[in-house]
């Protein structure tokens, strides 16, 4: 989205919004409006929030060696299906 969007742009303008410093959840949210008017924040219902219980539950798993119950990683598939069906619209 970011290249698309900015092509023919100063690299490093570009690089910001796609590096580390520019954070995954502020890519979902105003990155994502920026670029494509569509925000994961500005999603109807609780997709919001179901993301980032899953994301948190993600960073446990990897970073603390944490389990997810079955209920965790039905939801978290549940939100996985739901964001690609956004990415595939936009």
């Amino acid at each position: 989205m970011v290249d698309a969007a900015l092509a023919g742009e100063w690299g490093e303008g570009r690089d910001f919004f796609k590096g580390l410093d520019f954070k995954l959840r502020n890519k979902m949210s105003a990155g994502m409006h920026l670029f494509v008017n569509r925000s994961l924040f500005r999603e109807p219902g609780d997709l919001w929030q179901r993301l980032s219980a899953s994301y948190s539950k993600r960073n446990a798993i990897i970073h603390r060696g944490e389990n997810a119950t079955e209920d965790e990683a039905t939801q978290a598939m549940d939100v996985a299906r739901r964001i690609v069906q956004i990415m595939r619209e936009v």
